[in-house]
């Protein structure tokens, strides 16, 4: 099945050529493999405005909030198990430990407190 056909104005069709002395050729070429780009796409971000992905030893985590994060995690996990251990529970009429209600409560703390995180992280890095 073929590619749709693109809008007129969605196509790249103009040229723009540009001369560069060989120091500025070498560079942006640099530049454009650092960020994981053609030199083509990388120029055209840059001249555009668009954002230009980081160099790959800026995009590191912290590894404190890796651990928060893999905290909150296991705190997910337990708060499964508890789900699964009243399920349990009730299909076998066994008196309940804890409530459904509490369960609940719980999954939204942590997922209130790992959106929270995740939009620290994207802050960090824009």
């Amino acid at each position: 099945m073929a590619r749709p056909k693109m809008h007129p104005d969605e196509t790249r069709s103009v040229r723009f050529n540009l001369r560069f002395t060989e120091a500025e050729r070498v560079h942006v070429a640099t530049e454009a493999r650092i960020a994981g780009l053609a030199v083509h796409e990388f120029c055209r971000r840059r001249v555009l405005g668009y954002k230009v992905p980081p160099a790959p030893s800026q995009r590191r985590t912290d590894p404190g909030v890796i651990t928060e994060l893999n905290n909150l995690w296991r705190q997910l996990q337990a708060i499964g198990n508890n789900a699964n251990q009243i399920a349990l529970n009730k299909h076998t009429r066994r008196r309940e430990r804890s409530s459904w209600e509490a369960v609940v409560a719980r999954v939204h703390e942590l997922g209130e407190e790992v959106e929270a995180k995740l939009e620290q992280l994207v802050d960090e890095h824009d």
